[in-house]
């Protein structure tokens, strides 16, 4: 007959690839005593400190994964690439093992690449395969930060096309993260808006976009807005509302007939009487001198901060 203990023991191991917690046994009625005896007749054996393995359990990717959260007293979740991979999201494999934690909460794990948070909410948290994760919404926010902007659109799409989440989830995540600071949240507002037909005009700003954020700067909203009164007075390529700077992409037929530079000469110079900045660049500026396009940037929102 099989004891209780273990048969509790098992249950739970069963769901989690078959490593438990120190403190999940001793939850689960077992002893300092009943532990110790157990590891030395060769049942259980130890894997990380506070970590347990039936002896016999087959080895997995995922079992590593809950060995980390294990050994975070259960307080980490899977999440940035790890739960990309664990999600099946485009362009991201099984191998790395990556955890979010509590702000207040630290852990050192040799081959664990840990973060820690100051906003980690259920709604954030969901389970997959007996692995606690990121949701998607929240891992596809979080690869801004640790990923490429062409990788994090990738996944974006592949998530869509799975219907894995939806964009006013993902958009409505991004608004209320974006309020505690958080990283990554600036990569995705561009690609969001694309999707959400509030569209990023051609490549040349996309590249802009993404320059500016990978350099630290705030997100610009694309086709913003500005109005006096009620009224439009112009719709600029990119803008930093809080900054009032906004930064325009011309290509070599966009804004070349005389109508054209008359309208844009009234208009900027409304956009300056409201307290607006404006700089120009070229297509080709921002695809051959991008990081000359950036400076520029960065300098006139330190001034105006």
């Amino acid at each position: 007959m099989v004891n209780p203990l273990d048969a509790r023991i098992g249950s739970l191991a069963d769901r989690q690839h078959g490593v438990f917690s120190r403190n999940q046994a001793i939850g689960l009625g077992a002893t300092v005593k009943m532990i110790r005896h157990r590891v030395s007749c060769g049942r259980w054996e130890r894997v990380s400190r506070g970590v347990l393995r039936l002896v016999g359990a087959q080895d997995s990717w995922y079992q590593r994964v809950l060995i980390a959260i294990c050994a975070s007293e259960m307080a980490g979740v899977a999440s940035h690439r790890t739960a990309a991979a664990i999600h099946d999201l485009e362009g991201f494999t099984k191998g790395l093992v990556e955890l979010s934690l509590p702000y207040q909460r630290r852990l050192e794990l040799p081959d664990v690449v840990i973060h820690r948070t100051r906003r980690l909410d259920n709604d954030d948290i969901t389970v997959v395969e007996g692995v606690p994760v990121t949701t998607v919404a929240r891992t596809l926010i979080d690869l801004g930060a640790v990923t490429h902007p062409d990788r994090v659109e990738e996944s974006i799409d592949s998530a869509l096309r799975d219907e894995l989440t939806s964009l006013p989830l993902l958009s409505w995540r991004r608004e209320n993260l974006s309020r505690q600071g958080r990283n990554g949240v600036g990569v995705i507002r561009p690609l969001i808006y694309e999707r959400q037909g509030v569209p990023v005009d051609s490549r040349y700003e996309r590249r802009l976009i993404r320059a500016c954020v990978k350099a630290g700067l705030p997100a610009p909203v694309p086709q913003y807005e500005v109005r006096d009164g009620g009224i439009l007075v112009a719709k600029a390529d990119l803008a930093w509302p809080a900054h009032r700077i906004i930064a325009e992409v011309d290509g070599h037929r966009g804004h070349a007939t005389r109508k054209e530079r008359e309208h844009d000469s009234l208009r900027e110079n409304r956009l300056k009487e409201l307290g607006w900045v404006v700089y120009r660049f070229t297509t080709d500026q921002v695809w051959t001198h991008l990081p000359t396009c950036v400076a520029t940037l960065a300098r006139a929102i330190r001034r105006a901060s």
